[in-house]
């Protein structure tokens, strides 16, 4: 028996099985994802399903449940599987999506940036949620944060991935508006990513890009 021979129609023999084993666990779209319960009483997609959607991507057939649309209780509309995979940062999915179709990721300041009471929710702490996290960039005037806060606010999957595509210049995946650029460029400085930053200060008003050494040292900050 010749086993080299064998072996390209057994492994697509096993890819082929193992898709379709996959695959019986996913139906319909929130099959894709995992849905997690909100302090208010709702429910948000806490995270993808990520083996599932990969799974979905590589079998035909499966645009249905790819094109799924998700309500959130804390969104205004509808999030697409293209969004959540913007908002969790697997920035392959995203663009493999966006190359079948998928209209682009319209960012969200939320997405960037952990807001306040976001981070009492992770922390769990009663005096946390006392304290002001406000970020760096909420104002000129606002200095009163650590930049070793400011730098954890912004640390978001969607911030890395949204700066990974601008640093590469593949964009198909976002839609960026300016509100979000000016958060953008100011993650790019707290997380050191100056190729980033320097592709959104031609875009952002100047007040935004105008990072002097005394904004990143004064105000009594503690790094």
């Amino acid at each position: 028996m010749n086993l080299v021979a064998q072996i390209p129609a057994a492994t697509a023999n096993y890819a082929r099985t193992s898709l379709n084993n996959v695959m019986s666990c996913a139906r319909d779209p929130d099959d894709l994802v995992v849905w997690e319960a909100t302090p208010w009483g709702g429910r948000r997609v806490s995270c993808l399903r990520e083996l599932r959607v990969a799974a979905a991507l590589f079998t035909d057939g499966a645009d249905d449940i790819l094109q799924g649309s998700y309500d959130e209780d804390d969104s205004s509309k509808p999030a697409s599987l293209l969004d959540l995979a913007v908002r969790f940062g697997h920035r392959e999915i995203a663009a493999e999506l966006a190359r079948r179709g998928a209209q682009p990721c319209e960012l969200k300041a939320a997405d960037v940036r952990i807001s306040h009471w976001e981070m009492v929710r992770k922390s769990g702490t009663a005096k946390q949620a006392w304290q002001r996290t406000v970020s760096c960039f909420n104002s000129p005037e606002d200095r009163s944060v650590s930049i070793s806060q400011a730098r954890a606010q912004v640390d978001t999957p969607a911030t890395h991935l949204s700066l990974a595509a601008l640093t590469s210049g593949d964009l198909t995946a976002l839609n960026l508006q300016p509100d979000v650029k000016v958060h953008l460029l100011d993650a790019a400085i707290l997380l050191g990513n100056p190729q980033a930053a320097a592709k959104l200060a031609r875009h952002c008003p100047p007040y935004a890009a105008n990072w002097e050494g005394k904004e990143l040292m004064a105000w009594n900050r503690k790094v």
